[in-house]
């Protein structure tokens, strides 16, 4: 094999190999980046965990204090000998626990919507820690194989053909065709014989 063939292996084979290793390389930063990633997943579920406990904790809080609330109307309304079983104060005394449940819950859905966002977060940053793992996979594969087809197109462009790659010979002839008549002496028969110069043909 020629020097310039092997040169020409030599390089199609660095290419090669230099694919191989800059898919490898992008497939390790998407890995670590997905690891980045799943750290600040984790970060936003225990952030969405604990605004869920502080949100249960300010309405058990608030719904302490709207009891003290209610208790504090009752002995009031005690003290003024008012009847709570009916007519406004009753009224006002149901419209005062009432509402003290729904900013109760109030306090507590606000806090489960953060707690959603913060969900959301997490799961955008897996997602996408996914997509970029798959891009990297998939763009080494496809770098490594135009690697491969540009060298093997290089490779069949530059091949030296006079010598490896040569598909035609010219037609065989015959240079020279020499006639040696003789008589043969026993016989009276005249006898030619032939001698001739074929080409080799070089591949």
């Amino acid at each position: 094999m020629d020097p310039f063939t092997i040169a020409l292996m030599a390089k199609a084979g660095y290419d090669i190999l230099s694919a191989y290793s800059s898919g490898e390389a992008a497939k390790a930063r998407a890995e670590m980046k997905a690891q980045l990633a799943e750290i600040n997943a984790h970060a936003m579920e225990r952030d969405a965990f604990e605004t869920i406990k502080v949100g249960l904790a300010k309405k058990a809080h608030y719904l302490g204090k709207a009891q003290q609330v209610a208790s504090s109307q009752n002995v009031a309304y005690a003290v003024a000998d008012v009847d709570t079983s009916f007519g406004t104060a009753k009224q006002v005394k149901e419209e005062s626990m009432l509402m003290g449940q729904l900013n109760a819950k109030d306090i507590e859905n606000a806090a489960e919507q953060q707690a959603i966002g913060y969900k959301a977060k997490a799961l955008q940053y897996r997602f996408t820690a996914g997509m970029d793992i798959s891009a990297a996979e998939q763009g080494a594969k496809n770098l490594l194989m135009s690697s491969v087809i540009k060298a093997g197109t290089d490779i069949g462009k530059n091949w030296d053909r006079t010598t490896f790659s040569k598909k035609t010979a010219e037609p065989e002839t015959y240079d020279s065709l020499i006639y040696d008549w003789s008589s043969d002496s026993s016989t009276s028969t005249n006898v030619a014989s032939f001698s001739f110069d074929t080409p080799k043909l070089t591949y």
